[in-house]
């Protein structure tokens, strides 16, 4: 069940973080019921019980859930870790990518697709809160980036989900997301992203357009990024769906506040001709 404010606070302050850190390592069989009571307690926002948490090996544990054969313990276990280190003082960031960080690379590149999935969650779910500067100089994006063109569509979904958040401006810090944008550009993210808009998924279309919306509103180099992806974003202006017709104006748009050349790039495309179809209804 869950658990009020004040009783997860009362849990975590007389004594219990340890003993349920300890069952990840000492029974199996209990390991879901701790990462259910974590994720649980993670939820608190008093900052002792986050220091406690932090302090009686609760991460370490948590690293161990994420790699459970139990697909529940591991998306329990990203939950509260994402928790943890949204809710954290700036002071425990670094301790918590410490473990993390390496351990979502090694998820990623395990063959099992479950394990990649949770690494993609777990980049999604923090990259949603916060402005994740650390995972810029792992192996974490271009990993991250392969995983766009995976034939599952979960896992297609979850790595384009994760770049979304992290190209997010969300402290309106534009020095931090241009730097996103341009690692996950290098990465060669946009050939991917391309295919993708030729996808019969429209959740995959849409979430790609918002990818590709955050992309080319950063500098007049990622703009020309983008641009390649202009004859897939033209068709889509032609959508019967009105949501992906009004996302793929919106990244033409935000291509046509770059240069001259770029502006012109968008009418050879033929983008006009549909634009003014609005204009007509």
């Amino acid at each position: 069940m869950d658990l009020t404010k004040a009783e997860k606070d009362l849990v975590i302050q007389e004594g219990a973080v340890p003993y349920l850190a300890k069952l990840f390592y000492d029974d199996w069989k209990l390991e879901n019921v701790a990462a259910y009571t974590l994720s649980n307690l993670s939820l608190t926002d008093n900052k002792r019980s986050i220091q406690i948490l932090m302090n009686e090996g609760c991460i370490p544990a948590l690293i161990t859930g994420i790699n459970s054969s139990d697909f529940d313990t591991c998306d329990l276990s990203a939950y509260a870790i994402a928790n943890l280190r949204y809710k954290s003082e700036e002071k425990f960031h670094e301790y918590i990518d410490s473990f993390l960080l390496p351990e979502l690379v090694k998820l990623l590149k395990s063959p099992f697709e479950n394990r990649q999935i949770v690494a993609a969650e777990v980049i999604s779910l923090i990259a949603s809160r916060i402005q994740w500067k650390a995972i810029f100089a792992t192996e974490n994006i271009p990993l991250l980036v392969k995983f766009v063109d995976s034939s599952n569509s979960l896992m297609c979904k979850k790595a384009v989900e994760a770049l979304f958040y992290l190209t997010t401006n969300k402290a309106f810090t534009d020095a931090y997301t241009l730097e996103a944008k341009n690692n996950i550009i290098v990465a060669g993210a946009i050939p991917y992203i391309t295919k993708l808009l030729s996808s019969t998924e429209h959740e995959l279309i849409s979430l790609s357009l918002s990818l590709l919306t955050n992309l080319s509103a950063g500098s007049n180099e990622h703009k020309q990024a983008v641009i390649q992806t202009l004859p897939n974003l033209v068709k889509l202006l032609s959508s019967s769906d009105n949501k992906i017709c009004n996302e793929a104006t919106l990244v033409i748009l935000a291509v046509s506040c770059g240069t001259i050349d770029q502006k012109q790039a968008i009418i050879n495309a033929g983008a006009c001709d549909y634009l003014l179809k609005y204009f007509q209804h």
